[in-house]
């Protein structure tokens, strides 16, 4: 509905952004007055059992309502309409997403989500930037969605089903570790892992992030990545069919989260503009995120829904900062940073908050959010003796250590080294210096209280 009225808005009306961007805000808060309101307590299944409204899906959804409109309030009342109808679309795809059960569904809103991110990642200004960076995006997709589609024919072909939710899916086990088994999962996860931005389907990311404005690269880092995550949970949770599966597919999940985690982190080692930088950062992300799901279990998922939520404030805080930087010098290069810290203390303070939390230190709720990940992947690997949680332990914290050098050359660039040039201050606008201080009051009431919202989550039943 909310799509229709601002097609409908724009043919009426030729200028008529502010309505638009009314109509985006108003259709957002109506999902989260929805969602807040009809809790499901109970799975509901939806057309046809193709879909399903549970406790797990309703958390990811409201993580994108609320990714969403801090998008909307970041950019503001100013663009077109393929801006506010692409950011509903994608957020319509990533909902649908994490309810899917079937084959077909997946499909449908992981393309609702890709050609509404190509539309987002072409439009604007910057055209021949932005042109190649929109090309390698759907070469990407397109690759990796015909790669997904026909791993999903194997499953479909080994099994009768093309829901994975279903008992007839289970037939899987009887094939033992057949070849086509491992084809079909390993081509299907690949379809996810691009939605996620991990290795090995990350390479279109810098360049993307780099073309596109700030608000939608914040947005790309969360809700495209968190609605991937969503069906990886669901879908390797069907393979590994609750220990039964003959496979061992927590090896596929740990060694995707261990590269993840390694390659984003020593890419952005290299990096000197800040959005390059905060792009492999999502890659390495990304990794952290997988690593709470190789332990293919209740508390795993639990885990993992709060390390995203957590990740959702900390991404948008940090970008915030990044489009206050790109309108005020015109350049994301951490150079244009050189002594800002001091004419823009509150800003440049708030960042850094989010960039600590990003490594994973304290007192922020990125601690929280790695330790208790780093405690999963400990109490697995003691208790199934299994060598590959270790050493995605082992990489994540060498990781934490790295990040230190990445994430924090922002920090000192704004406090640590003289003003290079004469130009004006960062300045953000009213809202997002509002929003900005919300989100970074939430980061530090986690970290002193995490059962703020762990407690919460724990809460939330995850069944097929």
């Amino acid at each position: 509905m909310g799509i229709v009225a601002i097609i409908l808005c724009s043919i009426l009306r030729r200028d008529a952004t502010i309505i638009q961007f009314a109509l985006c805000v108003i259709c957002l808060l109506a999902e989260l007055v929805f969602l807040l309101t009809a809790w499901p307590a109970e799975p509901v299944s939806l057309l046809n059992a193709t879909m399903r409204t549970d406790d797990f899906s309703a958390v990811m959804r409201l993580l994108f309502v609320l990714a969403a409109l801090i998008t909307l309030l970041m950019n503001g009342p100013k663009g077109s309409m393929d801006f506010f109808l692409m950011i509903i679309s994608v957020t319509l795809g990533a909902n649908l997403l994490v309810m899917c059960n079937h084959f077909i569904m997946i499909v449908i809103a992981m393309e609702l989500i890709s050609i509404s991110s190509y539309v987002l990642t072409l439009g604007g200004d910057r055209l021949k930037e932005r042109s190649e960076a929109a090309w390698k995006f759907f070469l990407f997709g397109s690759a990796s969605t015909a790669a997904m589609i026909f791993g999903m024919s194997y499953l479909f072909g080994l099994t009768g089903t093309l829901n994975f939710a279903s008992t007839d899916f289970f037939q899987l086990s009887s094939a033992g570790t057949s070849p086509l088994v491992v084809v079909g999962g390993l081509l299907t996860f690949g379809g996810f892992l691009f939605k996620m931005s991990a290795v090995p389907f990350h390479l279109w990311v810098p360049d993307v992030y780099e073309s596109i404005p700030a608000p939608i690269a914040a947005f790309f880092s969360v809700v495209p990545k968190l609605a991937g995550l969503g069906v990886t949970i669901k879908f390797s949770l069907a393979l590994h069919q609750f220990g039964q599966s003959p496979i061992d597919w927590s090896l596929l999940v740990g060694v995707a989260a261990a590269a993840s985690i390694l390659a984003g982190s020593l890419a952005a080692l290299a990096q000197d503009d800040a959005k390059r930088m905060m792009a492999w950062s999502s890659v390495a992300q990304a990794g952290f995120l997988l690593a709470g799901v190789s332990s293919f279990s209740q508390e795993g998922v639990h885990i993992t829904l709060f390390y995203g939520a957590v990740f959702v404030v900390m991404n948008f805080i940090a970008f915030m900062f990044i489009d206050a930087l790109e309108k005020t010098a015109g350049s994301t290069r951490m150079s244009r940073l050189s002594g800002m810290g001091r004419q823009a203390l509150v800003p440049s303070i708030i960042v850094t908050i989010a960039l600590v939390s990003l490594t994973g230190l304290p007192p922020t709720a990125g601690f929280m959010a790695k330790l208790l990940v780093f405690a999963a992947l400990w109490e697995k690997y003691s208790l199934s003796h299994n060598g590959l949680f270790l050493v995605v332990l082992a990489v994540g914290l060498t990781c934490t250590v790295i990040g230190l050098f990445f994430y924090l050359r922002i920090p000192y660039y704004l406090f640590f080294k003289d003003r290079a040039q004469t130009g004006d201050a960062i300045k953000m606008s009213l809202i997002q210096n509002l929003l900005s201080a919300i989100l970074v009051t939430v980061l530090l009431a986690l970290f002193f209280n995490p059962g703020l919202l762990m407690a919460w989550l724990n809460k939330v039943s995850f069944v097929l």
